[in-house]
């Protein structure tokens, strides 16, 4: 009984260091495929925050195109008043008096020409 007992014993032990193998190995894998899956969802959160960035960029540019900045101008101001636009950063309000100066968007202060009201 000796021989069978120690026979026996060994297969015990490496029975468990199989099992315990097989166990952290499975274990491994497991993470693995979370982490997959949690950086998966990282990447096209953040492929979905660049496409906002691009879209906001897209409408920042848009309404501060000279263009656009005249139309609302035009909708809020006196009938009187004429806009122009200078440059792609200026737009000058245009109304009775000789010479203006007026300011960009930037707060720079360009001379304007005015038209004379009659």
């Amino acid at each position: 009984m000796g021989r069978d007992g120690m026979k026996l014993s060994k297969f015990f032990i490496i029975l468990i260091i199989c099992t315990l193998s097989a166990v952290l190995y499975v274990r491994q894998q497991v993470e693995s495929t979370k982490l997959g899956y949690l950086l998966n969802a990282q990447q096209t959160a953040l492929d979905d925050m660049l496409d906002q960035r691009q879209m906001l960029l897209y409408n920042v540019y848009n309404l501060k195109s000279p263009e656009n900045l005249q139309q609302s101008f035009t909708k809020k101001s006196n009938k009187q008043d004429e806009f122009k636009i200078v440059n792609n950063k200026q737009i000058v309000v245009l109304s009775g008096v000789k010479e203006t100066k007026s300011r960009n968007l930037f707060g720079i202060t360009s001379l304007a020409e005015a038209k004379t009201q009659d």
